[in-house]
């Protein structure tokens, strides 16, 4: 399968990604997201089918789940464990929301609280910003 690279830089907080639609298919991004706490290594996989997984730190790589594709939009979510810079006590869940903009993927990440311990608890959302670093 073919894969194009991305850049990923952030400021603010733990992010993840994932796309895929006609605009967005077939990529794998990597960088660092940077926290106040320190960055964190980031590995997002999106396959031409839709399917996306994500390496965050040095977890094993999981499923992006909910995920909503438009030519120019993705949405998804993706659980994750604490003990990375600035993520929360507990299991959490961070969502994300991007558009493309050009050769950009701009955007936010979420971070909740999982269904079971209550939803809703959103805490801040963490500015991020993806750009291609070759194809």
């Amino acid at each position: 399968m073919q894969r194009r690279t991305i850049a990923l830089t952030s400021s603010l907080g733990l992010v993840l990604l994932f796309i895929s639609s006609t605009a967005l298919a077939q990529y794998q991004l990597t960088k660092q997201i940077l926290t106040f706490q320190g960055s964190i290594n980031v590995t997002l996989d999106i396959a031409g089918d839709g399917g996306t997984q994500s390496q965050v730190g040095d977890r094993p790589a999981s499923p992006v789940t909910n995920i909503s594709l438009e030519p120019n939009h993705f949405y998804g979510q993706l659980r994750a464990e604490p003990g990375l810079p600035d993520s929360p006590t507990r299991p959490f869940i961070i969502e994300l929301e991007l558009s493309l903009h050009g050769d950009k993927l701009i955007g936010a990440a979420t971070f909740g609280l999982l269904p079971e311990d209550g939803g809703d608890g959103d805490q801040l959302p963490h500015l991020m910003s993806l750009a291609r670093a070759n194809q």
